[in-house]
């Protein structure tokens, strides 16, 4: 599965707060589950996050967020 979205970005703190414009995102999975036992399946999937927005304040900076990740699962029917 693969999904593309429009992404903005937020940040305050004591002394600043910083925005982006609006840019660009993305996100892809891959899983697969498999039977173990008459009533039970057991799965294993893998993610990919994306996003990538211009700085608000500069227009020679570009904020780039990205990550990777795993999860299981475990179904009863």
């Amino acid at each position: 599965m693969a999904t593309s979205s429009l992404e903005y970005t937020s940040s305050s703190g004591q002394i600043k707060k910083n925005e982006s414009d609006r840019g660009i995102g993305g996100n892809i999975k891959v899983g697969k589950e498999w039977p173990v036992a008459h009533d039970w399946n057991l799965g294993v999937a893998a993610h990919y996050i994306f996003a990538s927005v211009p700085d608000s304040a500069s227009t020679s900076t570009t904020l780039t967020t990205s990550a990777f990740g795993l999860a299981f699962s475990a179904t009863y029917f």
